[in-house]
C-alpha cells in the first residue's frame, strides 16, 4: 500500500474509531458481541485455546483496536481495496447493530465483488482470528454459552433470542443481497 493509500485508510479508520466511541453503550456492546460471534464461528469452535483468546477479550480490548493507529499496520497486508472493503465491512456492522431495520449501506463503501466467505475471514483478521469456519454452522445454544462466558459479557447471561438477532445482523453484514439506490 502506497502512502497516500495509507493515509487515506488511517483516515478512515479513525472516522470508524470516533464513530465507534459516540456510538451508543447498546450499540458498541452489541458490536462487540458481534466481533465475537464472526471470530468464534471462523473458528468454528467455542472452547480451547483460540476461543478462550477471543472470548477473554472485553469491550476495552475490542474497541481499541479501532481507538488505535497502531492497529493499522495490521491491515498494512491487505491491498487497497480490502483495507477500505475492511472498514466498509465494520462500518456497515456499527450501522447494523445501531438499527437492524434501517440497514442502507449506500455510503459505506461495501465492494460487493468479495463474497460472503472473504468478508467473513476479512472480518476475523480485524480482531487476528483466522479459520474456514461458516456463520451458516453455528450451534446457537453452544455460541449462548460460550458468550454468557465471555469477558464482554462479564458474567451477564445471553439469551438464544440475542443469540439469533447477533447472528441476523453478521449474516447480513457478510452477505451482499443489499440494493444500491
Amino acid at each position: 500500500m502506497d502512502e497516500s493509500c495509507a493515509l487515506a485508510v488511517s483516515f478512515e479508520w479513525m472516522a470508524l474509531g470516533r464513530s465507534l466511541k459516540e456510538a451508543s453503550t447498546d450499540s458498541r456492546k452489541r458490536f462487540c458481541l458481534c466481533l465475537l460471534v464472526l471470530g468464534l464461528s471462523l473458528l468454528g469452535q467455542y472452547d480451547g485455546d483460540d476461543a478462550n483468546k477471543i472470548l477473554s477479550l472485553n469491550e476495552e480490548d475490542l474497541l481499541g483496536i479501532f481507538m488505535e493507529i497502531g492497529s493499522l499496520e495490521d491491515l498494512k497486508g491487505f491491498e487497497e481495496n480490502e483495507a477500505h472493503h475492511c472498514i466498509a465491512l465494520m462500518r456497515t456492522l456499527l450501522k447494523a447493530v445501531e438499527d437492524e431495520e434501517d440497514m442502507d449501506m449506500s455510503g459505506c463503501g461495501f465492494d460487493q465483488h468479495y463474497s460472503a466467505q472473504q468478508n467473513h475471514t476479512i472480518c476475523g483478521a480485524v480482531i487476528d482470528v483466522y479459520g474456514t469456519g461458516s456463520i451458516d454452522d453455528v450451534d446457537e445454544q453452544r455460541m449462548r454459552e460460550a458468550l454468557s462466558n465471555s469477558s464482554v459479557q462479564n458474567g451477564q447471561p445471553v439469551t438464544i433470542t440475542e443469540i439469533v438477532n447477533l447472528l441476523t445482523v453478521c449474516k447480513k453484514v457478510l452477505e451482499q443481497d443489499w440494493v444500491f439506490l
